[in-house]
């Protein structure tokens, strides 16, 4: 499906999502939304599609939320400012892994979106800002629960009340991004985590990301235990773990794919 913001492709069992408004820096208006959205949903609804990769054409991965956008959000629906990034948090967090491939500018409310996918990698060239109260605006993106969480509540703090902007180094240092490539080799090394990802049994690997989002901040770890053996016991006898089981017996590689088409 062809769609008028961003650019779609399959590599394998990858999908790749790229941003491309590159004369407006990539930046977010309802149209690049709905078209993130629905590309993401399309990949999701391929079974033959294993994980997604997210990435921005030119020298942004996006500038963030297009202002004319936000000045005509908050004219038409001032009540429900936060209804768009509900949508795009409950999707990245049910969808097959998404990995981000950040290859510049990052902004905003583009970094808050890399912020609820999986993983994070980064060109060289990769710049991030929280941005928000440069604009006086307050951090959107479910920001102040994911990077505390991620970086800790002083790191996160200084972040979001400067506003600074942070290189790649940085970034990695910091924990936001799992490794720093050069940019010729970005899209390359995104793809290769992301068919590392998407060659395991799809059930388990939906089953992980239910688990880190659910237990991540849980304190009783009685729930943390029974979720995991709930998960444990959902995935017991699936066609893809009897595969996993008899390649095990027989000294060979699973296949999984073939697996789940056996069961359809």
């Amino acid at each position: 499906m062809a769609y008028e913001t961003v650019l779609v492709e399959r590599r394998g069992a990858v999908g790749i999502v790229t941003l491309n408004r590159p004369d407006k820096l990539n930046a977010i208006n309802l149209q690049v939304s709905h078209d993130i959205r629905d590309s993401v949903a399309e990949m999701n609804a391929d079974d033959a599609i294993g994980a997604i990769v997210l990435t921005g054409a030119g020298r942004a991965f996006s500038a963030g939320g297009d202002i004319g956008r936000i000045e005509a959000m908050k004219a038409e629906a001032p009540e429900q400012p936060s209804l768009p990034n509900l949508y795009w948090l409950e999707q990245a967090r049910a969808s097959k892994p998404i990995v981000v491939a950040v290859n510049g500018l990052c902004l905003g409310a583009a970094f808050g979106r890399t912020l609820c996918c999986d993983v994070r990698i980064a060109s060289t060239k990769a710049v991030f800002s929280t941005r928000f109260v440069k604009l006086g605006l307050g951090p959107e993106m479910a920001m102040t629960h994911i990077l505390p969480n991620l970086i800790g509540i002083q790191a996160a703090s200084d972040m979001l009340l400067s506003a600074r902007m942070f290189d790649a180094a940085d970034a990695l240092r910091l924990g936001i991004v799992l490794k720093v490539v050069e940019p010729e080799a970005l899209i390359d090394e995104a793809v290769a985590l992301a068919t590392e990802y998407a060659a395991n049994p799809h059930g388990s690997v939906s089953a992980c990301k239910a688990l880190i989002h659910l237990n991540a901040g849980e304190r009783e770890m009685t729930m943390v235990l029974r979720r995991e053996g709930d998960a444990q016991q959902a995935l017991a006898n699936t066609p893809e773990m009897l595969e996993a089981m008899a390649a095990l017996k027989e000294k060979r590689e699973p296949d999984f794919a073939a697996a789940r088409a056996r069961s359809l």
